[in-house]
C-alpha cells in the first residue's frame, strides 16, 4: 500500500493543510478572475493538499525567503555583539531588508532549484506550481523593472505562479500551460485581500 508524504498527519491536520492550501489557491485566482466556476474548485483525495482547478493543477508549495536576522537569534546574538560592535553596525546587521521584485524573483528561482528536483520531469510538465511566499524581515518594493523570467522555462514546469506580499505574479507560462495563466505571464495582479 503507498504512503504520501503527509499520511503521519491526524485526519484533522490533512483537512487544515488542504484548507490552508485552498486559500492560497483562492487568494491567487481572486487576483487573476479568470473564468472559472465556484464548483470546479476541488481538493484531490488521492493527495492530500493538492488542488486541482479545471485545466490547471495548481501544486501549492511555501517558501519562506527571510534575511539573516530572525527574533529568536537576536536577544542572545544581541548580548554578545553590544560591547564590541557600533551602533550604527548593529542597525545596519538588524534592520529590515528591502527587496524588488526582481531580486525576489531571482531568490525564489534559487530556491526552487531543489523543489524542482524532488518532482520527475514526467510530473512537472503536467503540473502548475502555485508558491506561497512569506516575506520574513523583508520588505517588498512595489515598482520595480521587467521582471527577467528565462529562468524558470528550463525547469520543466508547466506553469510557476507565485502569491506574496498581496500581490500574485505569473512567473512562468509554457504552451500546456492554460491560455488564462499563458495571457497575464510577468504582470501583476492584487489579491483580493490588499
Amino acid at each position: 500500500m503507498s504512503s504520501t508524504p503527509n499520511d503521519h498527519l491526524a485526519p484533522e491536520a490533512h483537512k487544515l493543510q488542504i484548507y490552508k492550501k485552498l486559500s492560497v489557491c483562492a487568494e491567487f485566482l481572486g487576483a487573476l478572475k479568470p473564468d472559472l466556476r465556484e464548483e470546479e474548485i476541488r481538493a484531490s483525495v488521492a493527495e492530500p493538499g493538492e488542488v486541482v482547478f479545471r485545466d490547471a493543477r495548481l501544486i501549492v508549495k511555501d517558501l519562506r525567503l527571510a534575511s539573516h536576522y530572525s527574533p529568536r537569534i537576536a536577544m542572545t546574538s544581541l548580548n554578545q555583539h553590544i560591547m564590541r560592535r557600533s551602533v550604527a553596525d548593529l542597525a545596519d546587521e538588524y534592520a529590515v531588508v528591502e527587496l524588488t521584485m526582481d531580486e525576489l524573483v531571482g531568490n525564489v528561482g534559487r530556491k526552487l532549484d531543489a523543489l524542482t528536483r524532488q518532482h520527475p520531469v514526467s510530473r512537472r510538465r503536467n503540473q502548475d506550481l502555485l508558491l506561497r511566499v512569506e516575506l520574513r524581515n523583508c520588505r517588498l518594493l512595489s515598482l520595480g523593472p521587467q521582471l527577467q523570467l528565462t529562468v524558470f522555462e528550463a525547469m520543466g514546469w508547466r506553469s510557476i505562479s507565485m502569491v506574496v506580499d498581496r500581490l500574485a505574479v505569473i512567473l512562468y507560462a509554457g504552451d500546456r500551460a492554460p491560455s488564462w495563466l499563458r495571457q497575464h505571464q510577468g504582470r501583476r495582479f492584487a489579491t483580493p485581500h490588499a
